[in-house]
């Protein structure tokens, strides 16, 4: 099937185009098509698992059923009969680096421009790009990687080219080419093509591919959010494709406040496919704080943005201050093997009795050497001698201080340690798809990003609507602190 006959479904912020797909997906079900000749693939794992459940749940289907829901790099995987021991894993990458004196984190693009931490994570995601976009090494090297060495970056290269051709190993993106070289198409009848505007030059050629042989193709997204330009994506393919349009009237997120903030960010972009939808109906609220102590988040449930990861620990030292547990890239602040070990505690101070397995674990906090105890039988303190005089947080202290102090913080609030946090702190990228009904938004911008502003406008709009529109009831905009900051607009 040519692509330019399929069907554009757009949705902005909160327009339901989950639910608008899986409605589709619903449709074909009930006019014959089987559930097993469907394909729903996406950018991310996250999108596809969540269309896989709900459509599960919704349809009465075993998951087994909704093979063809998967990333686009499952699909190659599956296509190619792709085993694990051909992936490249971390030890790979560790024996590359140790010949070329390189180090490997991780760490990715995610903020829009090169990470300058580590040069392997420069070479690694130059690398990457080039061969998503199918750009020359030379090429993304000019545009992005003059602060790096040119001769040792084609050296990485040309090592990783060889080890994997040596040990017969393959990373994600050759997944993607050797679908292109080695796979037929796909026997879907439908396929579903969820975040258009995050897929990268390669993934599109892949999808077009995979799907040539389908009846019919509905290809979802968002232009305006595209803000993964960084892992290669490309939504000038997406704007680019003559397809039947159908534009998501309604979003059930945005207040009038807060949706008028999002129009006035995203008229400024200059290559868009417009859309005209409505907010909620209520009026919500936008405010400007010069600092983000004046936020009231003692109560409520809480987003706090900022454009870099650096720019978080601000945020997360206010929140801390305050006895406020929240979640991060790095899980719940309240570590919940704590919890269990501080219960413990306070279960013996109490009289109460507990498993040998419950007193190995709290010994684990503990600095003294853990008493003989058989895992299935139940002890008390005055059974094992236990001085329980002193409260847990005198008691374990393999819990180190600050985080012990952090945990009587949250109590003296009213707060309970095992309770959900109600407060997220993340960065713009990493909140794409989540919202909150109070959204703090900094307009603190780096160096890097401030430059990439002014060189390509398009990509900075998008990421700032992105952040600005997580809001279902507040949004609160953070002043500049520093030089350089996003002008996000007041209403």
């Amino acid at each position: 099937m040519n692509f330019n006959d399929a069907t554009l479904i757009y949705g902005g912020p909160g327009t339901g185009k989950t639910t608008r797909l899986l409605e589709i997906v619903e449709k074909e079900i009930e006019n014959g098509t089987p559930a097993s000749l469907i394909a729903y693939v996406s950018f991310t794992k996250k999108a596809t698992e969540e269309a896989k459940m709900r459509a599960a749940e919704k349809f009465s289907l075993e998951k087994e059923d909704l093979n063809g829901f998967r990333t686009i790099h499952s699909l190659a995987y599956n296509s190619l009969g792709i085993t694990h021991n051909m992936v490249m894993q971390k030890e790979d990458m560790n024996e590359i680096g140790s010949a070329l004196g390189l180090t490997f984190t991780k760490r990715t693009l995610e903020e829009g421009f090169i990470p300058a931490a580590r040069e392997g994570d420069k070479f690694s995601s130059l690398n990457d790009f080039a061969r998503s976009r199918t750009l020359p090494f030379d090429e993304v090297w000019d545009k992005f990687g003059r602060d790096v060495n040119k001769w040792a970056f084609k050296q990485y290269c040309e090592t990783l080219r060889q080890y994997k051709q040596d040990n017969n190993k393959l990373d994600y993106t050759d997944f993607l080419h050797k679908y292109l070289t080695d796979a037929g198409v796909t026997p879907y009848h439908v396929a579903i093509i969820d975040e258009a505007q995050d897929l990268s030059t390669l993934q599109w050629r892949v999808v077009q591919k995979a799907f040539s042989n389908c009846d019919r193709v509905y290809i979802g997204g968002d232009d305006d959010q595209s803000i993964n330009t960084w892992a290669g994506a490309d939504p000038t393919i997406f704007l680019n494709i003559q397809g039947k349009k159908e534009i998501l009237k309604h979003s059930h997120r945005l207040p009038e406040s807060v949706f008028n903030v999002g129009i006035d960010i995203v008229n400024k972009i200059k290559v868009r496919q417009p859309k005209d939808y409505e907010h909620t109906g209520k009026h919500g609220h936008v405010h400007f704080i010069s600092d983000a102590s004046y936020a009231d988040i003692a109560n409520g449930e809480w987003l706090l943005l900022a454009r870099n990861h650096y720019m978080l620990a601000p945020l997360i030292e206010l929140v801390k201050m305050r006895g406020i547990s929240y979640t991060s890239r790095n899980g719940v602040s309240v570590n919940q093997d704590h919890v269990a070990a501080i219960k413990h505690w306070e279960r013996l101070r109490k009289g109460a009795e507990l498993l040998g397995s419950d007193i190995r674990h709290l010994f684990g906090y503990k600095h003294n050497k853990c008493p003989r105890v058989a895992d299935e039988s139940l002890y008390t303190a005055h059974e094992l001698e236990l001085d329980v005089s002193k409260i847990w947080h005198d008691a374990l202290t393999r819990i180190p201080v600050a985080v012990r102090s952090y945990y009587l913080s949250i109590l003296k609030q009213g707060n309970k340690l095992d309770e959900p946090p109600r407060v997220a702190i993340s960065t713009i990228h990493g909140a794409k798809g989540g919202e909150a009904d109070n959204v703090l938004l900094c307009t603190d911008m780096s160096k890097n990003n401030q430059l990439g502003y002014e060189q390509q406008p398009d990509f900075e709009h998008r990421v700032w609507y992105v952040g600005a529109t997580r809001a279902k009831e507040a949004l609160h905009i953070v002043g500049p602190h520093g030089i350089r900051s996003y002008p996000v607009p007041l209403n």
